[in-house]
């Protein structure tokens, strides 16, 4: 997500994919166009871009640690807001149990 100022990723096929002569998507549309998007290929077309030879697969790789890096930030959040809500919650007898 760009709105929090952090790096988006942004996966792109490498092998084009034609419906009725059509490309599925092209190259312009498959980006956002932000300063702060790094785009990555996969090597496959669109009805392939999640399937993978294996754990040792480059494209595999690439996702996992997309999808890792955004896990370590929601985990971040939510501590973040768990301590806040800590700070601003009454303490009242009886509330720490």
């Amino acid at each position: 997500m760009l709105l929090d100022g952090k790096v988006s990723r942004i996966f792109q096929t490498v092998l084009r994919m034609f419906i009725l002569g059509v490309q599925v998507v092209d190259i312009e549309s498959s980006g956002l166009d932000h300063p702060l998007e790094r785009k990555f290929t996969i090597n496959a077309n669109h009805m392939d871009i999640c399937r993978f030879n294996g754990s040792q697969d480059d494209s595999y790789e690439k996702l996992r640690s997309e999808l890792i890096r955004h896990l370590g930030r929601l985990k971040s959040i939510e501590v973040l807001k768990l301590k806040s809500e800590l700070i601003q919650a009454p303490l009242t007898v009886g509330s720490w149990r």
